[in-house]
């Protein structure tokens, strides 16, 4: 199967600040291009992004042959950036993916009709903020009035906010610089910033050139509050639209099939799944194992992921990133999950 990597996009076209993305817009060429290619063939053009977070189970579904098992023909596109997914997925070009939950939150409540079918992996001790080495914050009140890099739009900016109000940290007083990941940790290592939000690789990169962990979203290195913490809840997720699940229910249900055997794998021959999954997006064995250590890979609905939506779209909502919280149930649907596997559903929301 062919596989584009592709490092950036078309500009974001929906005004939802969560998906503004800045200087990751892309060419109109590309996203013109990409269209055509999928409508020339008959495989389903199925998104993720290029890291073991989002997309660890479409890797090996893919070089395992599950999705040919299952019965479905399937052609992929890899964004390096996963907050470009959300202009795609309104435009129509992501018909399916693997993204992050707000994504989903944030085109309900402005009227696209997407739905949620099944967690991934929880994601919350992957996405971190690390402090650069000519900044010397090693406790929360230096974070005071520091400038930090993120992507615009990126999850992680919850446990930030979750920080802030732990510690006593004025969250109004940071100064943001939005940039993507590359560029973060240049401005990190040039001293341009004091630290950057981000994710995994990202943030071990950073720590290996000289930069210090301060906290992701389930636990905190701060001087002053250091432990476990519950500051994210930031889950992988499949997201469909729902005219695409109306004509191709059974596409779909056999790609999830094919994931949840690719989750079964992850689990049981986890040694195997980073050599897989460390080759097909060129980062070292070393690295992808740690970070697939911080992850925890599952596609149970329970009511803890049910929670975490709700959570989710409600900070969402008191940041100013939606207008409204969408009905829970408008967006969400277990039933291709449970013709998965029944005990996979054990949601009492």
């Amino acid at each position: 199967m062919k596989k584009k990597f592709l490092a950036m996009l078309m500009a974001c076209t929906m005004v939802v600040s969560m998906a503004a993305c800045g200087s990751n817009g892309s060419t109109g060429e590309e996203g013109t291009e990409a269209k055509s290619e999928a409508a020339s063939s008959d495989a389903i053009q199925f998104w993720g992004v290029n890291d073991p977070q989002i997309s660890a189970q479409q890797i090996i579904a893919d070089q395992l042959g599950y999705f040919e098992e299952e019965g479905v023909n399937v052609d992929f596109e890899f964004l390096q950036t996963g907050t470009d997914m959300n202009s795609l997925m309104a435009g129509g070009t992501a018909v399916i993916c693997a993204e992050a939950q707000y994504q989903t939150t944030a085109l309900k409540s402005n009227g696209v009709d997407f739905t949620i079918l099944s967690p991934l992996a929880n994601c919350g001790g992957t996405q971190c903020v690390v402090a650069g080495p000519k900044s010397g914050i090693t406790k929360s009140s230096q974070l005071e009035g520091a400038t930090i890099a993120m992507a615009n739009g990126a999850g992680v900016n919850m446990a930030v906010k979750s920080m802030c109000e732990a510690t006593g940290v004025n969250y109004d007083s940071i100064k943001w610089v939005y940039c993507d990941p590359s560029e973060q940790l240049a401005a990190l290592m040039n001293g341009d910033v004091d630290a950057m939000a981000c994710w995994e690789p990202y943030c071990s990169q950073a720590v290996a050139q000289g930069g210090t962990l301060l906290f992701n979203g389930v636990h905190s290195y701060l001087e002053d509050c250091e432990g476990d913490v519950d500051w994210m809840s930031f889950y992988a997720t499949l997201h469909c639209n729902d005219e695409f699940l109306k004509s191709h229910h059974d596409d779909v249900l056999g790609i999830m099939k094919a994931l949840k055997r690719a989750t079964d794998y992850i689990n049981d021959n986890r040694e195997e799944a980073v050599k897989i999954i460390a080759k097909e997006i060129q980062t070292d064995e070393e690295t992808v194992a740690m970070i697939m250590s911080e992850n925890t890979y599952s596609m149970e609905w329970d009511d803890t992921f049910a929670q975490g939506i709700d959570a989710y779209a409600h900070y969402m909502l008191d940041s100013g990133n939606i207008s409204n919280v969408p009905d829970y149930a408008s967006y969400t649907d277990t039933s291709l999950l449970a013709e998965v596997d029944p005990s996979l559903v054990t949601t009492t929301k």
